[in-house]
């Protein structure tokens, strides 16, 4: 057991620092000690960080692979969170390599299963990552929409990063739709956020 443990925080630490080949070597040698125990509670997390790790690799069939072990771990454990961060994983690599309509459906269960479970931010992120898939695949109108949902979760949950990030995507709908008068004013309305919390990461 103590080896489990071993393993799978070093992999951590390793997936935190970028070192995603160290990270896969870790992890997988946490996966093989928790099977050797028959146990599966380290097991969800360590197949969620392997489909991270797959997917920064572009390994994206190897990611979903992944992603479909954790969620049915996660799902057994009732731990809805971890389940609902699963789907929108999932989303991500469909939406990477251009599925929109089926990313799009697994950011709407991941939204459902944050209701259910009363995450107010895996709303939120389900809702961005929608507008986002919707952008992309170029119906700006449902783009707008959705980031738009996107900034009122994050405004209720007073996170400044999220709003920002919000209306900087409304702004690009504004711009991509010519225009360019929304645009700018959604623009300045995430600069002027920005400079009140202090926030510049995405300007």
């Amino acid at each position: 057991e103590r080896d489990l443990y071993t393993y799978y925080n070093r992999g951590l630490e390793f997936y935190e620092r970028g070192y995603f080949v160290k990270a896969k070597e870790f992890l997988t040698n946490a996966l093989r000690a928790e099977e050797k125990l028959g146990t599966e509670e380290r097991k969800g997390d360590i197949h969620l960080f392997l489909g991270l790790i797959a997917f920064e690799e572009s390994e994206f069939n190897l990611s979903l692979a992944h992603y479909a072990e954790a969620k049915e771990l996660f799902r057994k454990r009732l731990n809805r969170r971890r389940e609902a961060m699963v789907e929108n994983n999932t989303g991500n690599v469909y939406s990477a390599t251009g599925k929109y309509n089926t990313a799009i459906e697994h950011y709407r269960n991941s939204f459902n299963i944050s209701r259910l479970a009363a995450d107010k931010e895996g709303e939120a992120i389900a809702n961005m990552n929608t507008g986002y898939a919707y952008f992309d695949a170029g119906f700006y109108d449902k783009a707008f929409d959705y980031f738009s949902r996107a900034y009122n979760d994050y405004e209720l949950l007073s996170k400044p990063d999220g709003e920002i990030s919000a209306s900087i995507k409304l702004g690009e709908v504004y711009r991509t739709t010519g225009a360019s008068d929304d645009a700018l004013r959604m623009f300045n309305f995430a600069k002027e956020t920005a400079d009140y919390y202090n926030h510049h990461t995405f300007l």
